[in-house]
């Protein structure tokens, strides 16, 4: 029997949010762009209880985690790993485009001094937001607030960090290049976030389309 490569679940608490509830908005949404579904499902989630929302996070820890353990197994067993669909469109996209793919075995680009802070205060930051915020759009924002108010010598630590972590990510990058070659690509797409932003997957869930598609289609 083949071996089943276990699927990664995305989006955090919201992903497993939209994941439960995609049957229910998909019916509501008949007819309409496909866009609509992922739109009513980030409308429905500001209304979720911060309560609520905590349970859907435990929800995706424990399905990461499983995932996690899963992956390890279906390696161990021999499996072979491969990308999803949206990498493999990426991937040709980019190739048809001219761009230098993304090499998933380079060294990853490290974080600059935001993003530390950003990673090390999101779980305070998520606690000081009102019931129904946008588990991504408030958090950066409430963020970046925070950030800019910081003295030079409170953001020290941050920026000494994120040196530290360059050097070693400049390090790494010359030994990688030396075993691939100049074809070899860094994590060119994980850029570094700016002052007051925050990337992460999953909160929006629109897919990327040349033409509309209706829901149902």
């Amino acid at each position: 029997m083949a071996l089943t490569q276990p699927k990664k679940p995305v989006g955090g608490a919201y992903g497993i949010f939209l994941n439960e509830k995609r049957p229910e908005f998909f019916k509501a949404c008949q007819g309409q762009k496909a866009s609509a579904v992922s739109q009513m499902g980030g409308e429905a989630w500001k209304k979720v209880s911060q309560k609520e929302k905590d349970v859907y996070q435990k929800k995706y820890d424990v399905a990461k985690a499983k995932f996690e353990k899963d992956m390890e197994a279906f390696k161990a067993a021999g499996g072979e790993v491969t990308k999803g669909i949206r990498a493999l469109r990426t991937e040709k996209r980019n190739a048809k485009e001219g761009k230098k793919i993304k090499d998933r075995d380079a060294p990853k680009r490290p974080p600059n001094a935001y993003g530390i802070f950003l990673a090390e205060n999101r779980e305070a930051i998520v606690k000081t937001l009102p019931a129904g915020a946008h588990p991504i759009r408030d958090v950066g924002k409430k963020a970046g607030e925070q950030w800019k108010s910081l003295s030079t010598t409170a953001k020290k630590p941050y920026e000494t960090q994120a040196e530290k972590k360059r050097a070693a990510y400049k390090e790494a990058m010359e030994e990688y290049m030396k075993t691939r070659g100049d074809n070899a690509g860094d994590d060119d797409e994980d850029e570094d976030e700016e002052d007051g932003e925050e990337a992460e997957e999953g909160a929006d869930d629109t897919p990327v389309k040349k033409k509309a598609r209706k829901a149902g289609a």
